[in-house]
């Protein structure tokens, strides 16, 4: 199944365990710019963040106005920019989850700076769900082949 968009090619993370936005803005010509396709729409981007930003108390806008400007640089570097809503945690409550909701709405509405939303699934939206979670923001095995088979489903559909 995965053959279909990953049948050859190089993979580069750039991510990092509690890597925030800010630093990832800040790093893009030294990380992800540095392995641009030659080509557009030979290379993906995939933008999974904003959790760790939000946990922190970081509103929605300032998070929202990192992720819209590596959107920008990625698409000037030719990258197919998969974006994501940022999945529910246990982590963030009250507020925090009010936050969370306000970014996933800015994210859905900047349509024309991504190729590819991957919306929250919705067997996903209880973190609680360990079936998914391993421990209330991190994805098990089950809920990251949940988030895969959507991805392959929305780039098939290009």
């Amino acid at each position: 199944m995965y053959g279909t968009v990953w049948n050859s090619g190089v993979v580069y993370n750039f991510a990092e365990s509690g890597d925030g936005v800010v630093n990832i803005n800040a790093n893009y010509a030294t990380q992800p710019h540095t392995v641009a396709p030659a080509a557009a729409w030979q290379g993906y981007i995939f933008t999974m963040m904003g959790v760790n930003n939000l946990s922190g108390g970081t509103s929605a806008i300032t998070i929202f106005a990192n992720i819209e400007n590596i959107w920008k640089k990625a698409r000037n570097d030719d990258f197919l920019i998969i974006a994501f809503e940022v999945l529910p945690s246990t982590d963030l409550t009250g507020a925090k989850e009010t936050e969370r909701v306000a970014l996933n709405v800015l994210i859905q509405n900047a349509s024309s700076l991504y190729d590819v939303l991957v919306p929250v699934p919705s067997e996903m939206l209880d973190p609680s769900d360990t079936d998914y979670y391993i421990d209330g923001t991190h994805t098990t095995v089950l809920g990251a082949s949940t988030l895969a088979d959507d991805i392959v489903t929305l780039i098939d559909a290009l």
